[in-house]
């Protein structure tokens, strides 16, 4: 009687460790995407943000001073004299 009562604890105890296992693994798959999907979140608003900034710098680049600046690529300018500019005065 008594070893019967013992091996359907033991019984109930294997089942409940299943669900347990169940759980834990289920919560653990669930936190790492949780994590995965916030960095990638996190990532895409600050590209967001900086790609935003970088472009209204740009856009807020105007002639200086009566002469053109032209951007071409590895961050130098080309100045470019107006045409009267470049008429000999007498």
């Amino acid at each position: 009687m008594r070893f019967a009562n013992i091996e359907q604890t033991g019984a109930e105890i294997k089942a409940d460790m299943k669900d347990l296992k169940k759980t834990v693994i289920i919560t653990a798959i669930t936190a790492t995407l949780a994590t995965v999907f916030g960095v990638a979140a996190f990532n895409a608003t600050l590209l967001s943000g900086m790609i935003t900034s970088f472009e209204s710098g740009k856009n807020a680049t105007r002639p200086q001073g009566g002469k053109t600046l032209f951007r071409i690529p590895f961050g130098s300018a080309i100045t470019l004299t107006p045409a009267l500019d470049a008429i000999a005065t007498r």
